[in-house]
């Protein structure tokens, strides 16, 4: 009911300027986070391996091309962006507070996932990444679909130079 709720009041209070603009914004801090990141990372710790995510993904690109798309592209940016920001933001109604604590839980889960594996900067991407996107997310009147565009568009680029390997 919510996500049909949300994409009504997309289609309605948000004129495709407004949708390009937040979209390019929020893709672009994304995106230099990740440069940012990315040269802190390889001065601290140059010819890191590949992460579990990133291995993973490759490996199921090999197996199954077409079950790859659909579970990077659909399925974890819809999941992720239900259960990380629009549950999480139910449960938390202060808007700081979700940012925060929301970023928390979303980078301790990943945390998690990678079985303690992920280096300290790719802890710090996940929680920098997790701020920005629930801040987006805040300032889009808690619009889920604003956030999956971003997160889409986010996923989509890396997979494509994946996807060509």
């Amino acid at each position: 009911k919510e996500l049909k709720e949300d994409f009504h009041e997309l289609k309605e209070k948000f004129p495709a300027k407004r949708i390009l603009k937040n979209v390019l914004i929020g893709v672009g801090i994304i995106f230099l986070l990740k440069i940012v990141m990315g040269m802190i990372t390889e001065m601290i710790s140059p010819n890191v391996e590949v992460d579990s995510n990133t291995s993973a993904i490759l490996d199921l690109l090999k197996t199954s091309p077409v079950y790859a798309v659909f579970k990077t592209m659909i399925f974890a940016v819809i999941s992720e962006e239900i259960l990380f920001r629009k549950a999480v933001s139910t449960c938390i109604k202060n808007d700081w507070t979700f940012v925060i604590v929301g970023a928390v839980i979303y980078t301790f889960m990943n945390f998690v996932f990678n079985m303690g594996s992920t280096a300290i900067a790719d802890l710090i991407m996940y929680f920098l990444t997790a701020l920005a996107l629930n801040y987006i997310y805040i300032k889009n009147d808690r619009n889920i679909y604003m956030v999956m565009i971003i997160k889409f568009i986010m996923q989509f680029l890396p997979f494509i130079v994946l996807f060509m390997l």
